[in-house]
């Protein structure tokens, strides 16, 4: 994946909406690319990001998975600190988990900012559209409004909720994180120059302007700080440049979670340095990834100082090249070129 990611842009606000606390509300379009604003193809963001505070670019958390970077930003700490390290990871007892509670729960003091802002009191609620670990509870709490993970809800219909959120007269909510799932899907199934992924990037203009059409009709144009944000970029692979490591290392001798471009590979007992090694020895002959214990993770990663990696060796490819795995397997049976 390319470590780029959509240019954040904020709508600056100077009062209070239905609450009477500084109402804040951050959308997240997975897999967006900065370059994928253009003015012809998305007219609404372009203009969005004229008029708003924005960055060239925004440079994510490492490694530049969805999990991964959306945790970042929900709590504001590295990986290493919050432990999601990924979105298929080992878990305690080294199988492999995706998407569960203890994947968001290394640190039971770690909670995410939605629940900070409502641990704050004082009439504060927040809201959490289908973002990434926000259907479990942190200390024993969710927020006040949660919509958990349906791909089958409109995009539309996502806004309206989150609206209704905000208006409401009791509870109103005054800070919102929405998260909506493409063009990441649609990237990785079809590749970043197929006309299947401009269809997609047009759905999220369309999906802004609709929402910034909800802002101006409820007036909160100059009550609401908005944010949109991505969490990382994309960058196809062709098959040719997958790289299949149960063919290159025996998988005999060791347990491993690949996800894409990266893994963890889990030697077994007494095969430590033997697979550090090999790996090692195939990695300069082919010099299409790289492997790593544990402390020769490069500092500025943020991810070295965690004991889920105690005991594994981390694997990355080189930009281009991609580990092969069952989701692989899967777009390749689809018939796309891409991975």
């Amino acid at each position: 994946m390319s470590p780029t990611s959509l240019a954040l842009a904020v709508l600056t606000a100077y009062a209070a909406a239905v609450t009477r606390h500084p109402l804040v509300v951050v959308v997240s379009f997975d897999g967006f690319r900065p370059d994928y604003v253009q003015a012809n193809a998305t007219p609404t963001l372009s203009r969005f990001l004229n008029a708003s505070a924005a960055p060239p670019y925004m440079r994510p958390a490492f490694p530049t998975k969805t999990f991964v970077n959306h945790h970042t930003i929900a709590t504001g700490l590295h990986p290493e600190q919050h432990g999601v390290l990924d979105n298929h990871m080992f878990d305690r007892n080294n199988k492999t988990m995706h998407y569960t509670y203890e994947q968001f729960h290394y640190d039971e003091s770690v909670v995410p900012i939605w629940m900070q802002n409502e641990y704050s009191g004082n009439g504060r609620y927040s809201g959490v559209m289908m973002w990434p670990g926000s259907e479990f509870q942190y200390q024993g709490k969710t927020p006040t409004y949660v919509q958990i993970y349906n791909n089958t809800m409109p995009w539309n219909s996502r806004v309206d909720k989150i609206m209704l959120w905000i208006k409401n007269s009791s509870q109103p909510a005054n800070l919102v994180f929405a998260y909506f799932e493409e063009p990441d899907k649609t990237s990785h199934m079809k590749g970043i120059n197929s006309p299947d992924l401009k269809v997609q990037i047009s759905r999220v203009d369309a999906t802004v302007k609709y929402l910034l059409d909800k802002i101006k009709e409820e007036n909160l144009e100059n009550k609401m700080n908005l944010i949109i944000l991505s969490d990382h970029g994309m960058d196809s692979v062709t098959n040719n440049r997958t790289i299949h490591l149960d063919q290159l290392i025996s998988n005999k001798t060791y347990e491993s979670v690949i996800s894409g471009p990266n893994g963890f590979i889990l030697p077994n007992p007494g095969k430590f340095e033997e697979i550090y090694q090999n790996l090692t020895r195939i990695s300069n002959n082919l010099r299409t990834f790289s492997v790593y214990k544990k402390d020769e993770l490069p500092v500025r990663w943020h991810m070295k100082n965690t004991s889920r990696l105690n005991g594994k060796l981390y694997i990355l490819a080189k930009p281009g090249y991609a580990f092969w795995n069952n989701l692989f397997e899967y777009i390749q049976n689809s018939t796309s070129k891409f991975i």
